[in-house]
């Protein structure tokens, strides 16, 4: 039963979402269709709209372009109308809504302006809202029941920090699609999420946590879904499932990478009906091509500032008297931002210095680092073994880790040659794509490149395609190009020059001279000249217009 019913056209979603976080830290329980809606058929989904609208006390009408003239945002606002109680009506953008002005629901509407002052507009509605006598204190929200032996409750005492909107993501897609699949690099988040919608999204019959192995089988998997559901033990598996699509569950499969007999599952959950509310939501380092249906939620590593965050939540909650102030964003950046590694990290701070614990993030040498990098990497590698095409694969991930700080796709062409290798590196949990379009660029996993080791094969390569991007953007002026790719023209030069092709580190340098004047690193630019100018005999005919 909410106190505040959110009236809004789907165009103002953000703006819908702002009002609810605000009011719930006022302490008022505000009921808004993308975010409480449970998943289910149209029909239980209108069931539960007329449910907020019948006994919510009063209704906020947010007033756009949108939304003025919206008969779904008109119907709602005059069935709360009806059972006479308040309309606020929040005018956002400069338009009237004249629908109430003159019936005789004119004296329910109260009109507060959002378009000069938003801060003293929202206390005022607040006031007003805690004024009206309808409204209710919110009633705590009872979580799901919880079936199944694996539930990472431990999970939930880190905090969601950096999730929120990935939680609100989940919520929504859930209302679309019924299988869900958070995909993203080892230790970022992704069971720490999933944890959180199993006890924040409520289903009627519950949740199913299945955490998977290299030993599962779709039969364990179907008697959890017995046992958890009452249903009597000779029931045949197909009935167990169909049973299942009839019910509103959320079945959670967490640790997909590591499932060998996927195939088995993949057919199960191609087949469930969900009509009834069950939704499905996987966590998995590597996609499941074959899924049908299903919306891929690419997770990405936290923030650097939630990263640090995360470092002081798990400070306090292991290690209390360890004092780390000052250093947490030193720390986050050394274990690449990735919380599973933030908190082995932590752990060792319990024994090491915080200088030691820093050399073995960065360096990824000892014991603790060969533990930490067997759960994170080595894992996620001998599950990419297995498939059919691993060794072109392979030997395309060990060019492309030549690359610095990521690279685009004519780059990945210019090393690997076919560039099919992409998505399997992508779908096996071991490359990330950063920005999409025509300069998508790719990023593989940075554990990964901590440990891998290049192909020889691939610098000149490497060399060869930043030379000509240097020298066509030198000539076109088209420097823009070459702002991402700092790191791999350095690379390229050092390659070079170790390799002593001093011509060829001269016609880079000059390549890169201008540009490198240009995002203010004349450092670099400078050492460059001067390591050539050591190294190569001046030739008075043909100097470099850079040298002289």
């Amino acid at each position: 039963m909410p106190d505040v019913f959110v009236i809004h056209s789907s165009l103002d979603d953000d703006t819908a979402t702002h009002l609810h976080e605000s009011l719930s830290a006022a302490e008022i329980h505000s009921w808004v269709d993308h975010l409480d809606l449970v998943p289910g058929s149209h029909g239980e989904r209108s069931r539960q709209l007329q449910h907020a609208l019948d006994t919510c006390a009063v209704g906020v009408y947010i007033l756009s372009a949108e939304s003025v003239g919206a008969v779904e945002c008109l119907n709602e606002a005059r069935t709360i109308l009806r059972a006479s109680k308040k309309v606020y009506v929040l005018s956002f953008e400069a338009v009237q809504l004249d629908d109430f002005a003159e019936s005789e629901y004119a004296h329910f509407v109260q009109y507060l302006d959002f378009t000069q002052d938003p801060d003293n507009a929202l206390t005022a509605l607040v006031e007003e809202i805690r004024a009206d006598q309808s409204v209710r204190t919110p009633p705590s929200t009872l979580p799901s029941a919880i079936y199944g032996d694996s539930f990472p409750a431990w999970q939930l005492n880190n905090g969601l920090v950096g999730l929120e909107n990935e939680l609100r993501a989940v919520q929504k897609h859930f209302c679309e699609f019924s299988i869900v699949m958070i995909v993203g690099l080892s230790g970022i988040g992704k069971t720490r999420l999933a944890a959180e919608v199993a006890v924040r999204i409520p289903f009627v019959h519950g949740v199913i946590w299945h955490t998977l192995s290299q030993n599962s089988t779709i039969d364990e998997l179907t008697r959890t879904i017995q046992e958890s559901m009452g249903f009597a033990e000779n029931t045949p598996a197909d009935v167990v499932w169909s049973r299942l699509g009839q019910r509103q569950v959320l079945l959670v499969l967490d640790n997909a990478e590591a499932c060998v007999g996927r195939d088995a599952y993949i057919q199960r959950l191609n087949q469930l009906d969900h009509r009834g509310g069950t939704r499905v939501l996987l966590t998995s380092r590597q996609r499941w091509t074959r899924l049908q249906g299903a919306k891929i939620l690419d997770l990405v590593t936290p923030s650097p500032s939630a990263a640090a965050e995360i470092v002081k939540l798990m400070v306090r909650r292991e290690s209390p008297d360890n004092f780390i102030r000052g250093q947490e964003s030193e720390l986050a950046k050394a274990a690449h931002y990735r919380p599973r590694l933030i908190e082995y990290a932590v752990h060792w701070l319990e024994v090491y210095p915080m200088h030691y614990v820093l050399e073995i993030l960065e360096t990824g040498k000892g014991d603790d680092a060969e533990f930490a990098y067997d759960v994170l990497v080595t894992q996620t590698i001998r599950r990419a073994e297995q498939e059919p095409d691993w060794a072109d694969s392979f030997l395309a991930l060990r060019r492309l880790k030549v690359c610095r700080g990521g690279f685009g796709f004519d780059a990945a062409r210019a090393l690997i040659g076919d560039p099919s290798a992409l998505p399997r590196l992508r779908d096996y949990g071991l490359m990330i794509i950063e920005s999409q379009g025509e300069q998508r660029r790719y990023k593989l996993d940075p554990l990964l490149v901590q440990r891998l080791e290049e192909d020889p094969a691939a610098y000149p390569l490497h060399f060869n395609y930043y030379l000509a991007l240097a020298e066509s953007c030198a000539k076109n002026k088209r420097y823009q190009l070459l702002e991402p790719e700092v790191d791999n023209l350095i690379a390229a030069f050092e390659w070079v020059i170790r390799a002593k092709g001093l011509n060829l580190a001269l016609r880079m340098a000059d390549a890169c001279s201008e540009f490198l004047a240009l995002i203010g690193r004349n450092d670099l630019r400078l050492n460059w000249y001067e390591r050539l100018a050591s190294r190569l005999p001046q030739n008075p005919k043909q100097p470099s217009k850079n040298l002289r």
